[in-house]
């Protein structure tokens, strides 16, 4: 008989300021969590326990993951759910430079400076 089910890093991170939380505010959340880089590829994303930590039904949290597919940090398998994204060493530099690129943390060629 299995024991009870650990509990995944990515719940662990995640906080929901107010119950109820809107799918930007999920997406927001989620996509920190994940750019932070303390969730590990591979890692599973419960969509029933991140539905409960804000507050919200299965619906905003798999619209989130939808988003999250389409920029390459979520991936989904049929019967076996969504998970953190494993990215390639070039993969996660066009990421970062992407992301850097919003706040003026890096250049194009991903060099910082300001």
């Amino acid at each position: 008989m299995a024991g009870p089910r650990k509990r995944s890093a990515l719940i662990a991170r995640l906080v929901s300021d107010q119950p109820g939380g809107s799918q930007a505010a999920i997406l927001d959340e989620l996509r920190r969590c994940l750019l932070d880089g303390d969730v590990p590829p591979g890692t599973a994303i419960p969509l029933d326990e991140v539905a409960q930590v804000f507050g919200v039904s299965r619906i905003p949290v798999r619209e989130a993951l939808k988003t999250l597919i389409g920029e390459g940090l979520v991936e989904h398998r049929p019967n076996l759910g969504y998970q953190v994204a494993r990215l390639t060493t070039r993969e996660l530099h066009e990421l970062y430079v992407c992301a850097s690129a919003g706040d003026g943390g890096a250049d194009r060629r991903g060099r910082f400076g300001r």
